[in-house]
């Protein structure tokens, strides 16, 4: 019994159709030679007629006019299948450590399936928080000595200007005494000797008000010393206390926690030993260091050689294990930020002691001046006493006194100016370190957070959910199984979404386009995919059709009709394959002349399905045999032309 191929749904393909075709019209060929076999076996030994008839074969074909263009339809059997399926796979190497659904399972959207853990991302997340923790604790360091920075240059500002204030007030008074003092020598060179004693109790006086003045500056530029030195220390500790950290070369300093001290300076021992013995003996200066200017200068300085060192050794660091990139950068930043501290806090130590010196320098003047005119007052009441009269000698040493201290009052200006403009830039120094301190700090804290949230999108992707409701088709992973990226986890489909799935020949699927309309009989469809790649298996390409309309169920076979159109303005030209004969190395198709035939030699392109393409040898409006050309041997044969 012959199948029946042309039911929808057959399991039999289109192949398998034409198959039996091809031996029904066999077997009809084979009955029809019986037949006339037969028929000549009854006439054979008769009595012949005298006289034959000679009858002559004309053979019967049909044609075709040729033109441009191509309008051509091929039918192919595909099934329905769900059309919304999922895949959900695992995004990195992990351990399936729960399982909560089943194959048959009713899910709905972002309902949990399975909880995977990453040993490796637990401990990148563990190791994360900690460089986060360490950066938030650097930030309020680096903030707490940036504002302490800010504060010391702020009151040596403060002080500077105050000094400078009571220099200009000094100096007016005694700027305002000695032109007294030179008026009155010019206006009564006769002084009596009340007179010079008053002048002497003036000059007393202004000896005790410069006293009490100049004691007044010291104790501000002093204060100011002890900010800077204050500040200084506090820097130098906590460069030292990160620096031991890493090279752990005392044990009775702060930060000895002895972790990555076999790490360190890998690439170059030689800077990791000058690291080590410069930094022990900084922390020994540091240790013994009192809080006046030649000592903290001198630990400073050790302090200062010895964290440049360990940076040094730092970047000769490979990172690795418990030291990772992560670590060393925090380090890096923490040993440079204090390094940047501890030279700042130099400069405002060396600024303090300046300020203390020319202080000190202003007062020694002040004073002088100020005993000079005692004893000038004094002279002057010796000679008033001496002569009563007065004489020009008077007057002259006044006009020299008077410019003596002019001239020592302006310095003492001209000092005091300096000092402020010189307090003003590293106070403004200050604050710009502060700020780029604290950006640095807070760039590094920004940049742990970003990669602890990027940890957590990670652990979270751990939790496998549905992407939409739909049915559990496979679970095909165990609890406990090691999975890596890509491994399958769960498949979901939602049977309500249904598709055609279609596989063609390579030379079908060149004729079809995304887009395309298809007849499926009750309904159309419009493709959606067309696989780039053939099956392993079967070598056939997979289409994938969007019915228009949900009149098929999951597993049911349907017939889409293809349509292939290649517009007449392409210029194009196609033939059935039927058309085409090959003899003696030769390509040529039959028309037909006068009634017989004729060759017409073709060079062929591309083949589209039954048809072939004709690139050369062709003309529009060309009559050619499709039907009945394949047993003509010879040009000239006779035909007769049935369609």
């Amino acid at each position: 019994m012959l199948p029946d191929c042309g039911k929808v749904g057959s399991i039999y393909p289109i192949f398998m159709t034409r198959h039996w075709k091809k031996m029904v019209l066999a077997l009809l060929a084979i009955g029809v030679v019986g037949t006339i076999l037969f028929v000549a076996s009854q006439g054979f030994g008769q009595e012949q007629p005298e006289e034959q008839v000679e009858e002559t074969f004309t053979h019967q074909v049909k044609t075709m006019t040729v033109e441009p263009g191509l309008n051509d339809t091929f039918t192919m059997t595909g099934e329905a299948v769900v059309g919304q399926r999922t895949n959900i796979t695992s995004e990195r190497r992990a351990t399936v450590q729960d399982i909560r659904v089943k194959t048959g399972d009713i899910v709905t959207k972002d309902q949990i399936l399975m909880v995977l853990f990453s040993e490796s991302l637990d401990s990148s997340y563990l190791n994360t928080q900690l460089l986060f923790a360490n950066a938030q604790a650097n930030m309020s360091t680096t903030q707490a000595v940036a504002n302490n920075q800010i504060e010391s240059e702020r009151l040596r500002y403060e002080t500077a200007e105050l000094q400078l204030s009571n220099t200009l007030a000094q100096n007016a008074v005694q700027r305002q005494q000695s032109e007294e003092a030179l008026k009155s020598a010019s206006l009564n060179s006769d002084l009596s000797v009340a007179q010079a004693e008053t002048a002497l109790e003036t000059a007393q006086k202004n000896l005790n008000q410069t006293k009490a003045l100049n004691a007044s500056n010291l104790l501000v530029a002093e204060t100011g010393l002890n900010n800077a030195v204050r500040t200084l220390r506090t820097s130098m500790f906590t460069g030292l206390t990160t620096a031991n950290e890493l090279l752990e070369v005392s044990q009775e300093f702060r930060g000895s926690a002895g972790r990555y001290v076999d790490l360190i300076g890998r690439l170059g021992q030689d800077a990791k030993r000058e690291a080590e013995e410069s930094l022990e003996t900084a922390i020994d200066a540091y240790l013994v260091v009192e809080e006046h200017y030649d000592s903290m200068r001198d630990a400073a300085q050790k302090a200062e050689d010895a964290l440049d060192k360990t940076l040094v050794a730092l970047n000769l660091t490979v990172p690795t294990g418990d030291l990772n990139e992560q670590v060393v950068s925090s380090y890096t930043s923490s040993l440079s930020q204090s390094l940047s501290s501890v030279r700042g806090g130099l400069a405002g130590l060396e600024s303090a002691q300046s300020s203390y010196l020319t202080a000190q320098a202003s007062a020694s003047a002040n004073l002088t001046a100020a005993q000079q005119q005692v004893e000038s007052a004094q002279k002057a009441l010796d000679l008033a006493k001496q002569d009563a009269g007065g004489t020009s000698q008077s007057v002259i040493n006044a006009e020299a006194q008077h410019q003596l201290i002019l001239a020592q009052l302006a310095t003492a200006e001209t000092n005091a100016r300096k000092a402020v403009e010189s307090a003003r830039l590293a106070y403004d120094n200050a604050k710009r370190n502060a700020d780029l301190q604290i950006l640095s700090a807070r760039n590094a804290m920004l940049s742990s957070q970003d990669a602890l949230d990027q940890l957590n999108i990670s652990r979270d992707n751990l939790i496998v959910r549905s992407t939409f409701g739909g049915v559990i088709n496979d679970v095909p992973v165990s609890l406990g199984d090691e999975v890596n990226a890509g491994t399958v986890l769960v498949r979901v489909d939602n049977p309500e979404t249904i598709e055609l799935e279609v596989f063609v020949s390579e030379a079908d699927k060149s004729r079809i386009q995304v887009g395309d309309r298809v007849n499926l009989g009750t309904t159309m469809g419009s493709v959606t995919a067309v696989s780039q790649s053939a099956d392993a298996v079967t070598k056939k390409y997979k289409i994938e059709i969007d019915p228009d309309t949900d009149v098929f169920d999951p597993g049911q076979f349907v017939r889409a009709e293809f349509q292939t159109v290649i517009p007449a303005q392409e210029d194009q030209m196609f033939l059935p394959i039927s058309a085409i004969l090959i003899s003696n190395n030769e390509t040529f198709v039959w028309t037909v002349e006068d009634g017989k035939t004729k060759k017409l030699p073709v060079i062929l392109g591309d083949i589209q399905g039954d048809h072939v393409e004709v690139t050369e040898g062709i003309e529009p409006g060309t009559d050619i045999i499709i039907e009945g050309g394949r047993i003509i041997e010879d040009e000239g044969t006779e035909v007769e032309i049935v369609a």
